[in-house]
């Protein structure tokens, strides 16, 4: 994995797909949560993952934007404590069938988001987020928010805050590219179906 750390964050509802689609990387895996069963944590050690179990925040935020930032901000925390370079923050329930050739189609100078979507006033999805391991921390280091704005809103917010010389880059052109599948478990559909998606643009 070159150095990279897949840390899967959200609630853990989907344990088995998890195990399907990422045992052969386990590895370079980081499952940061503060949503798991106590048997779904154990399935998940016993078949060799690292689970890192974060407090349970009183203030969800908006879409659970506080809990998605704290669990980004932790497992990435802890990846650069083990030694990773770059980090690629994925949504917990959306699941990559070939990660390796993804990652090899990366930019490791550039950071990547899914895509620009010009919806309310536009903003950088957040499905999945790939960049150097002190960038990352960087862009996630955000505090309890109690803001209405949607949570994608409030990420791009950080980042123009942020000395950015890096370029934005997109994952979701590699996926339609390579047919690499990211199925989104909890809305039974793939990614890969926004291809089609005019709002869903690629320049920034």
């Amino acid at each position: 994995m070159n150095n990279i750390c897949l840390v899967l964050q959200g609630p853990i509802d989907y344990v088995d797909d998890l195990i399907s689609y990422y045992s052969n990387y386990k590895d370079d895996v980081i499952i940061s949560t503060n949503k798991i069963s106590n048997v779904d944590k154990e399935k998940l050690t016993e078949n060799g993952f690292k689970v890192l179990v974060n407090k349970k925040l009183d203030i969800p935020g908006k879409k659970n934007f506080n809990n998605q930032v704290l669990n980004t901000y932790e497992g990435t925390k802890l990846a650069k404590e083990m030694g990773f370079k770059y980090v690629m923050k994925v949504r917990s329930d959306i699941m990559i069938d070939k990660v390796d050739e993804l990652i090899n189609n990366l930019d490791f100078n550039s950071i990547y988001f899914p895509a620009y979507h010009n919806y309310n006033g536009g903003y950088l999805c957040e499905h999945m987020v790939f960049s150097d391991v002190n960038f990352m921390l960087a862009l996630w280091d955000i505090p309890i928010s109690v803001s209405d704005d949607a949570p994608e809103l409030q990420l791009n917010e950080n980042l123009k805050k942020l000395n950015n010389e890096k370029k934005v880059k997109f994952i979701f052109p590699i996926l339609y590219e390579k047919n690499i599948k990211a199925r989104w478990v909890k809305y039974k559909m793939y990614l890969n179906e926004y291809e089609n998606d005019k709002l869903f643009t690629y320049d920034y």
